[in-house]
């Protein structure tokens, strides 16, 4: 469940997240003793629970920006190469 959890986190899916989360606390509850290391678990559950899920993306406006600029200089070399060939 922490794995889908973890890929709904990597797809921006808050509401698989929270589910993901909600079925492992119940998995805790059910099949472990609640000692003080479970206890531990649960409670990073729940904190992760009320974690919003925003996944937050690098800038590339400037990487664009360069391409575009050796996008152009590249097409006005090859015009100004087939002009003077033609010439």
């Amino acid at each position: 469940m922490l794995e889908q959890a973890q890929s709904a986190v990597m797809a921006e899916e808050p509401e698989v997240y929270r589910v993901s989360l909600d079925k492992a606390e119940r998995w805790v509850t059910q099949y472990f003793q609640l000692d003080d290391d479970a206890q531990v678990i649960l409670q990073r559950l729940t904190s992760l629970k009320g974690r919003d899920i925003v996944q937050q993306l690098p800038q590339i406006n400037g990487s664009l920006a360069a391409i575009e600029t050796f996008v152009a200089l590249r097409q006005a070399q090859l015009s100004q190469t087939q002009r003077s060939g033609a010439q």
